[in-house]
């Protein structure tokens, strides 16, 4: 939990912790830019907007997993009879599984330039507890092995679908979660969190992503086999497009769209790691983790972007056969963007309308809102929640006086930071930068913007500030 970038320095006093609480105190220092973001906004009546997917303290306490996972099996147990409505039928589930096997056996190489280039990229990311990628060395006869057991795994689960991995042990990380800011900003408030996100993750699922090269035209073969699937079922077939194909073109897609004057509807797929486990079942149950008398999907192993996508994608023509009309979708993962010639989209019990983000043409981290041609990142923030960066959070630690979080960035990279705020990307927009992204890179959400950040870091200087 470093300082955001429109922050220089973070206390924070922890005032009670237990096994379903963490309560703290937070005290920000803005720097310049975050000061004239704040005076921006409200110079122009939008506060609202700002604080919209804002956060005080990006806080991860591990006994909080116990509590999300109580919370998602509620969830699940109240949803009950949505979930056996749409989940897809067994024999298509077969079908999926045995298709996506194959997809994936045929993109698996041994391309050492790839894997040495994937590395670099995720060298300070973690492939197991306490194991760096970076650690993992580069010796071609190692990673020979690994690709060979890889194989072996999937074509044992290729026709033999149902077959569960019920007694492999998975590894529950998790990743910080905050509460939003509201009210006076700048000035030390208190924040109580009940919840943090999970990521359950099984080694050698993650190792996966080093042998596949060609990301598009697997993930393009994997939707197909879901617009097939939906096809024998007879489900009206769908425009659509995703960052996992298209890339950053999805954000122009969408500005697109918006210009056709449709009605707009944000929708959210809830605890969807789970809806996937138990709607791509029997199917592909030996990829998932069962929990509370449900199955679940790992988030943080390699296939979990392509079943999140794909199985919102046979939900999204679920849905289309139920509203009618023509209708237009960006979908990524459990994010569906729908636009459509109807008056509203009403969502359902665990694909929820998102009524302030469909206000403000929110999707993917960026609003259109007010002006379509300058898209703009919303959410205000006291900390950031990189892993990279995190400080550990013990009983009694407190973050005040001289052990304070400071913020490491340079000038540049919060001047940087301070132009999304208004659509501005150094010299371009940012509609502009993130269009240009390619699907075999696209990450989406912040993790993309950090990343397109320092790439332009390395290269070009950005726009002033209207102060300078």
């Amino acid at each position: 939990m470093p300082p955001a970038p429109g922050v220089d320095r973070l206390e924070i006093e922890i005032l009670e912790i237990s096994d379903k609480l963490v309560r703290a105190r937070v005290s920000p220092t803005l720097n310049k830019w975050g000061r004239d973001i704040i005076s921006k906004y409200r110079r122009a009546g939008r506060m609202n907007e700002l604080f919209h997917r804002s956060r005080k303290a990006a806080i991860a306490w591990g006994p909080l997993r116990v509590a999300e996972f109580d919370h998602r099996l509620e969830k699940l147990d109240a949803n009950k009879a949505w979930l056996a409505k749409t989940r897809m039928p067994a024999r298509h589930t077969i079908t999926y599984n045995s298709g996506f096997v194959r997809a994936t056996l045929d993109a698996l190489k041994l391309d050492m330039g790839y894997i040495r280039t994937y590395v670099k990229e995720h060298e300070r990311s973690s492939v197991m507890p306490g194991v760096k990628w970076s650690n993992l060395g580069l010796d071609k006869s190692a990673w020979d092995g690994m690709l060979d057991a890889i194989r072996g795994v999937l074509e044992l689960h290729e026709h033999n679908a149902v077959m569960t991995y019920k007694d492999r042990p998975h590894y529950a990380g998790l990743r910080a979660r905050g509460e939003k800011l509201e009210g006076q900003v700048g000035y030390a408030t208190e924040t109580e969190l009940t919840r943090c996100r999970i990521t359950l993750y099984y080694p050698s699922d993650s190792v996966w992503a080093a042998f596949i090269p060609d990301k598009l035209a697997w993930y393009k073969k994997v939707f197909a086999l879901v617009d097939e699937i939906g096809d024998d079922m007879r489900l009206p077939r769908i425009q659509w497009t995703s960052g996992a194909t298209h890339g950053g073109k999805i954000f122009l897609h969408a500005r697109d769209h918006f210009d056709e004057h449709r009605h707009f509807s944000a929708l959210d797929g809830g605890s969807w790691e789970s809806v996937v486990g138990n709607g791509f079942s029997p199917g592909c149950s030996w990829q998932f983790l069962p929990v509370g008398g449900y199955l679940h999907l790992p988030s943080g192993s390699m296939p979990t972007t392509a079943h999140d996508t794909a199985y919102m994608l046979y939900i999204a023509r679920l849905m289309a056969a139920r509203e009618g009309g023509d209708a237009s979708f960006v979908i990524q993962g459990d994010d569906l963007n729908v636009w459509h010639d109807r008056g509203h989209w009403k969502g359902s019990e665990l694909v929820e309308r998102q009524d302030l983000d469909t206000e403000l043409k929110f999707l993917l981290g960026i609003s259109y809102s007010p002006d379509l041609d300058r898209p703009h990142i919303l959410g205000f923030k006291y900390s950031g929640d990189r892993a990279a960066k995190a400080v550990n959070l013990r009983v009694g630690k407190q973050f005040t006086g001289s052990n304070a979080l400071e913020s490491d960035l340079s000038e540049r990279e919060k001047k940087m930071w301070h132009g999304l705020y208004f659509g501005e990307f150094g010299s371009r927009t940012l509609l502009d930068a993130i269009r240009r992204v390619k699907p075999e890179r696209y990450r989406g959400g912040a993790e993309e913007l950090v990343m397109l950040l320092e790439e332009l870091e390395a290269s070009q200087t950005p726009r002033e500030s209207d102060d300078d």
